[in-house]
This record gives structure tokens, C-alpha cells and sequence, in this order.
């Protein structure tokens, strides 16, 4: 598994041909100078493998007998060379038209330039080989990064269910004292008589000449005091 492009593009220049269904990887491959075929499984990759003349097939048209060696026979790789001058011209185009500077308004034909400099300078991580390529100390020492990192991770997790546990501790008291009010509101409001509903529409009448704007709980809450 490699963790940056370089020392992805830097192995495969050890191989004769790529082929896959990742757009990316074939883009790697042809950036180390290696021949990619790309079998496309849907019109995003078709459209993508066209455009620039990549040598593909469509997934669904192969048969299950078919043999790679013929498939490569029905390849045309120059093609993409061929297109790709166009393609080329026409990005070129693209950012003169909308004003963005770049190095090719230099020359088409760079040996060098300022990000092939600064990514020369850079250390690279190896790629990371599977554990039947490693020695057993390698095999301990990724194993207890593994338990280490995943205790981390366990760790945080528990602390954020514990702040979880907390917010839903407050809602669910504020939810009971809601609940205890509106329960409260409604017993008084039920505890209903003659002579207290004469009261409360005296109240309403007095409170509608003052202009007063209350409730009928309001009103109760009066005659209780009371």
C-alpha cells in the first residue's frame, strides 16, 4: 500500500503493463511511463477513457471466455498519444481565455519545473508491505501501533458518549419538569365546580373590561391563592 504518489509511480515503473477499472491508477501507471488498459464499469469511465483516447474496454461487453492476450491485440495505444496534443492545446486555451498564469506560458518543452524541484527534496514514505513480506519485530511493532491507535480511538469514543450521556441526562430532566408543569396546569384546570367556574368568568368579564389579556390557568392560579 503506498501512502503518496510518488513511490506509487516510482514501483510501477518497475512493471511492463497496468491494467484495471481505477481511472487513478491507470493515470499513475501512464505517469511512470507504462502502457494502461482500463476496463470501464459505467459511462463516468467511458466518458473520461475517450475523451483522451486511453485504451479500454466496456466491462459489460466482455465475454466471460475472452482472453487477455486477444484484448490486447484489439488495442490501439498510440492513439492517446495522438489526442493528447489536442487535449493539450485546448487546456492551454482554457486558461488563457479565463487568465490563469501558468509555467507552459513558458515553454511546451520543460525539463524542470519549480514542483518537479520541490518534490526532489522531499523524503517519501516506502510502501507499506503486507506481513508475509516483513519480519516478525516489524509484524509486533505494527501490531501494537494497530492496539494503540484503536485504545486511542475507543478511548475518545467513550468520552464523547459520556458528554452524549450528559446533554441527554439535562433534556430528559427538562423534559420531566416540562411534563410535571403541564400536568399541574391540567389538574387545576380539571378541578372544575360551580362556584369556582362562576369565579373564573367573573375573572374573564373584569379582565376583558381593564383590558386585560390572561389565560383561563392564569385565572385559576388566582382563585387558588385565593
Amino acid at each position: 500500500m503506498f501512502v503518496d504518489a510518488h513511490a506509487w509511480i516510482e514501483y510501477l515503473k518497475e512493471m511492463n503493463l497496468s491494467i484495471g477499472s481505477r481511472f487513478h491508477g491507470s493515470v499513475a501507471s501512464m505517469l511512470a511511463g507504462i502502457p494502461s488498459v482500463i476496463i470501464c464499469h459505467d459511462n463516468r469511465m467511458k466518458e473520461l477513457t475517450e475523451y483522451h483516447k486511453i485504451p479500454h474496454f466496456l466491462a459489460q461487453e466482455l465475454p466471460e471466455d475472452i482472453r487477455f492476450e486477444d484484448l490486447l491485440e484489439k488495442l490501439d495505444f498510440e492513439e492517446m498519444f495522438k489526442a493528447h496534443g489536442e487535449n493539450y492545446r485546448r487546456y492551454k486555451k482554457f486558461l488563457k481565455i479565463n487568465g490563469v498564469p501558468s509555467i507552459f506560458d513558458q515553454s511546451d518543452y520543460l525539463e524542470e519545473t519549480p514542483f518537479d524541484r520541490a518534490i526532489s527534496k522531499m523524503p517519501f514514505q516506502d510502501p507499506i508491505k503486507p506481513a508475509n513480506e516483513i519480519d516478525r519485530w516489524t509484524l509486533v511493532r505494527r501490531w501494537n501501533a494497530l492496539f494503540d491507535s484503536r485504545t486511542h480511538y475507543q478511548a475518545g469514543l467513550l468520552k464523547k458518549m459520556g458528554k452524549e450521556k450528559e446533554i441527554l441526562r439535562a433534556e430528559l430532566a427538562e423534559t420531566k419538569a416540562k411534563k410535571e408543569e403541564a400536568e399541574k396546569k391540567l389538574k387545576l384546570l380539571n378541578e372544575s365546580s360551580i362556584s369556582r367556574d362562576s369565579k373564573r368568568l367573573v375573572l374573564a368579564v373584569k379582565d376583558k373590561v381593564r383590558g386585560r389579556k390572561r389565560n383561563n390557568y392564569d385565572r385559576a392560579v388566582e382563585l387558588e391563592k385565593r
